[in-house]
């Protein structure tokens, strides 16, 4: 006013508890220092406040209350309620204790058009008329929101967990079958031509061979049988699980003279297969 400045500083403090469909919330609003205005002192206007909410038929319908405790008033209620009729619309209706211009009573709407929330709100003052409230949001991306778990979920899960020391995982590791260690320790070794083959994935034929040159060699038996056939660039072939000095076991899948057919191909010469 005029030449005079006053300021105070003031933070609100809330808590919110949620579990299945009922929320509760309790907040401590303007809670700071006095404020002074030329020589008087005022409390900052402090006010306590619980709150409730409570969905249901399947999240369409949602019920709250607040109850406002404000150091230099009498006690104040509202309650209100959503209905979602649609994906996109939302009716609403509240009633207000604390309005002492008007019945208190106030109804509205929302529209949600993918990230764009347009809301109305109608409040009808009497003696002061009627008011007409319009609000635009826009959100750069919905919340993501957790999953709580059910009883019975929850009764499957251990309370407590521990993890092996590293001297018992290598015992227990120790005692696999040889071959199911020697898979391990060939995946544990990344190729530069290829990192990991998995058994039943499909693959396809790339250019180049052991030799160097473009044709891609099935070897029927063995890694170093000369019985071969010669895969074109683009052939499928599905891996049977085995694998001998670089050499993979696998069966063509391909349509053409060779489908059905079995050997032993370089990993170097092949690629994942896309669906």
């Amino acid at each position: 006013l005029e030449d005079e400045i006053s300021s105070s500083s003031a933070v609100d403090v809330g808590i919110l508890f949620k579990q299945d469909n009922l929320s509760l919330g309790a907040c401590v609003s303007n809670l700071g220092t006095r404020i002074k205005f030329i020589k008087e002192k005022e409390e900052l206007p402090l006010n306590l406040k619980l709150g409730l909410g409570y969905k249901l038929l399947d999240n369409r319908v949602i019920l709250a209350l607040d109850i406002n405790r404000p150091v230099d008033n009498d006690i104040n209620f509202g309650v209100g309620t959503e209905y979602q009729a649609t994906n996109n619309l939302f009716v609403r209706a509240g009633y207000n204790s604390k309005n002492d211009v008007g019945n208190g009573i106030s109804l509205g709407c929302g529209f949600r058009v993918k990230n764009f929330y347009l809301d109305y709100g109608f409040l009808p003052y009497e003696q002061m008329g009627d008011v007409h409230r319009f609000s635009l949001q826009f959100k750069l991306s919905e919340p993501v929101e957790s999953k709580i778990l059910s009883k019975e979920s929850k009764q499957t899960i251990p309370e407590k967990t521990t993890s092996l020391p590293e001297q018992e995982v290598e015992k227990k590791v120790s005692e696999l079958p040889k071959e199911t260690i020697k898979t391990i320790e060939t995946i544990k070794k990344p190729s530069k031509e290829i990192t990991q083959w998995i058994k039943g994935e499909r693959y396809k034929v790339t250019e180049g061979s052991v030799s160097g040159g473009n044709r891609v060699w099935l070897r029927i038996g063995t890694p170093k049988s000369r019985q071969t056939y010669s895969l074109e660039k683009g052939t499928q072939i599905e891996y049977l699980g085995e694998e001998k000095k670089g050499f993979y076991r696998v069966v063509v899948t391909s349509e053409g003279v060779y489908k059905g057919r079995q050997g032993w191909i370089w990993g170097g010469s092949f690629e994942k297969a896309e669906d």
